[in-house]
């Protein structure tokens, strides 16, 4: 073949080449896009002029800026820098956009950057896929299950509180036992109940923290309080050291903080031993809190998962203390909403031990 001939061919096939990927472009199923480095649209498809409803030619005269919704905007703007001066290649993101008609829209958006032969860059591809359906059914899976978390609790908080009062009454071993057995199963549905809903609060984004000074000593107390409470109710041994507590105020919402606690002094009741140690410390403007237990401890293997989400190992899936896995997730998330950590660390007991540290007050 002579070299003509393979100028020929090569050329043949580059342009069957662009024409497929122009038929790929044109009539792919979800919006795609080629956008200017000054988020200018140079060219898109079908699917996303009729996701967003416009024109090709009016949509060509615009930027993706114009039709993003403002709380959207500055995520995407920093991605998109982050892009440019080279710190990632890619990304991915959910936002929203206006359509020509005012709706609005998500979308599940990935973007890439193109460069040339210098490493310099040309132009952004975008495939922008419609979740509005699967968003309209997340929100109302989470809003029946807030409404069915809220009105189960108030009749699982009168249970438990009837069952305490009968095992407290003058009645003989039999009865007193089976009111107990109701108190615990009841207190634990009203405890996965509250779990239930600060998780809606959660994956909604409606956990608003409100911070105020709050004695941290006062916070702890109340959480070993209901953790001696519960133990008493379990029939278990428990005993707490709270010698090491300092006077110390933070800058928490105090019902995030008690929450807080008592899941920490709680998890340490259930699946650690009979001794609890809880401390405090202030330093560099921080208030620490040090909740240890001389229990078996986490497995090493396990706490990279330790706070997500129904998270649980496997020696705890099979022993008999129950659980849905939401404790230790929920308490980063609230910790986090009030500018607060935590983080795990073996006990100097020869357990778990976990350390959260606060803004001082």
């Amino acid at each position: 073949m002579s070299v003509e001939q393979t100028d020929r061919a090569f050329q043949r096939a580059l342009r069957e080449q662009l024409a497929r990927n122009e038929l790929t472009f044109a009539h792919a199923p979800i919006g795609q896009a080629i956008v200017e480095l000054d988020g200018s649209w140079r060219q898109v498809n079908s699917a996303l002029l009729q996701m967003l409803e416009y024109d090709e030619a009016d949509l060509l005269a615009m930027t993706f800026q114009d039709i993003t919704h403002p709380e959207d905007l500055d995520l995407d703007l920093g991605l998109l820098q982050q892009t440019l001066d080279g710190e990632i290649t890619s990304y991915q993101m959910e936002k929203r956009y206006f359509t020509r008609t005012g709706r609005t829209v998500w979308a599940l958006l990935s973007v890439a950057l193109v460069r040339d032969e210098d490493d310099q860059p040309l132009y952004f591809i975008s495939q922008i896929l419609d979740i509005t359906a699967h968003k309209k059914q997340v929100q109302a899976l989470q809003d029946f299950t807030a409404m069915l978390a809220h009105d189960l609790r108030t009749p699982a908080a009168v249970i438990a509180g009837f069952a305490q009062l009968l095992s407290s009454g003058p009645y003989d071993d039999e009865v007193t036992s089976i009111a107990r057995r109701i108190e615990r199963a009841s207190t634990t549905i009203v405890d996965l109940l509250e779990n239930a809903l600060t998780t809606e609060s959660i994956d909604s984004g409606r956990l608003t923290a409100r911070p105020t000074a709050v004695d941290v000593r006062d916070a702890v107390t109340t959480a070993v309080q209901a953790a001696l409470s519960a133990a008493e109710m379990n029939e278990q041994q428990l005993e707490v050291d709270t010698s090491g507590l300092v006077p110390a105020v933070a800058w928490v919402d105090p019902v995030h903080l008690e929450q807080v606690m008592t899941n920490l002094i709680g998890n340490a009741r259930k699946y650690g031993g009979p001794h609890v140690r809880v401390s405090t410390r202030v330093a560099d403007r921080r208030v620490e809190i040090l909740v240890e237990d001389d229990g078996p401890g986490v497995p090493v293997r396990f706490v990279p998962q330790l706070f997500e989400r129904y998270s649980r190992s496997q020696e705890a899936r099979t022993g008999q203390q129950r659980g849905s896995g939401l404790g230790l997730y929920i308490v980063r998330d609230l910790l986090t909403a009030n500018d607060a950590t935590i983080d795990y660390q073996e006990s100097a007991l020869g357990g778990a031990g976990f350390r959260v540290s606060l803004p001082a007050a």
